[in-house]
């Protein structure tokens, strides 16, 4: 799991790095700074929710298949061999973790988040 989440974290940087550059060829610097500061948070916030997940496989196996854009309950059941209901579970308590981690990962950003 652990070569999983640093391939899946390198993947996502290199791909995204990768679509800046195809997106646009003259991108102004604002919007270059914009973009990627945007993808620093996402990049931010996903190292943060598989810290939090490492005590339980179940949510870790879910939120690595998430963050690799698997998102349908047949799929992620597929994947992860968990029951239905286990996976409806686990993908809500993923959605409110990452509300959580990204409304703190922009407050520290700007400054405004007390623990």
């Amino acid at each position: 799991l652990l070569e999983l989440k640093e391939t899946l974290l390198t993947d996502r940087t290199q791909n995204l790095e990768n679509r800046l550059d195809i997106e646009d060829q003259t991108p102004s610097p604002e919007h270059l700074l914009a973009k990627m500061a945007k993808q620093k948070l996402f990049i931010e916030i996903h190292k943060k929710l598989l810290q939090q997940a490492e005590s339980d496989p179940d949510y870790e196996s879910i939120a690595l298949c998430i963050m690799d854009g698997v998102f349908k309950p047949a799929e992620l059941a597929e994947e992860t061999g968990l029951n239905i209901d286990k996976i409806y579970s686990l993908k809500k308590r993923w959605k409110r973790d990452y509300k959580k981690l990204l409304e703190e990962v922009v407050a520290e950003e700007h400054g405004e988040y007390d623990e």
